[in-house]
């Protein structure tokens, strides 16, 4: 999931379930507090609040990405990606990547 400074977010980390607590946290990060990972589980009073009812534990790192580690254009690239409809994903190793083509 990649959230903009202004606000703007493509992806999803859940489907849903943890999506609202992530933007206020990625809100807080991009703000200036320091990374953090956070943990959603069923046995979590927290994930029933924020809806993780199905199962399982998500883990999320939000950290901030600055302008020198991260392509300013590859957020409008994801959302014209996901505009245009199905891309294929290709796989090496454990990273998936969306190829430039497909972009």
């Amino acid at each position: 999931m990649l959230v903009h400074g202004d606000g703007r977010f493509e992806g999803s980390v859940s489907g849903g379930c943890v999506e609202s607590d992530i933007l206020q946290t990625a809100a807080d990060v991009i703000a200036g507090a320091p990374f953090q990972l956070k943990r959603y589980g069923v046995a979590d009073a927290a994930a029933w609040e924020v809806g993780l009812p199905c199962g399982g534990e998500i883990a999320v790192m939000v950290q901030p990405v600055s302008a020198a580690g991260f392509d300013p254009e590859l957020f409008d690239r994801i959302a014209d990606a996901r505009d245009r409809g199905p891309r294929r994903r290709e796989r090496s190793s454990s990273t998936a990547t969306i190829p430039r083509a497909a972009c």
